[in-house]
């Protein structure tokens, strides 16, 4: 990346995380609200919470599989290690 495209990048990068934060919270909140159900007491909620802390919990493992499988070092960062 050349160097004036830094601060696009960084707009793009930023909004990405915002969106992806944003929908997450959306999904998390629809499981809750789905286990939950129209009628809920106290337990619904407690059950509810259980199964939205396992669906959380997926959602990070898979995060960190896909960020540790799709990352790679570009040649600059290569470069620079194989000099030092």
């Amino acid at each position: 990346m050349r160097p004036e495209q830094a601060g696009a990048a960084s707009g793009t990068l930023n909004t990405t995380q915002q969106f992806a934060g944003a929908a997450g919270l959306a999904v998390i909140g629809t499981v809750l609200f789905a286990v939950v159900g129209a009628d809920p007491d106290a337990s619904q909620f407690t059950s509810a919470a259980a199964v939205t802390l396992w669906v959380d919990l997926a959602l990070v493992a898979a995060m960190a599989t896909l960020t540790t499988l799709l990352s790679r070092p570009t040649a600059r960062s290569s470069t620079a290690s194989s000099t030092a």
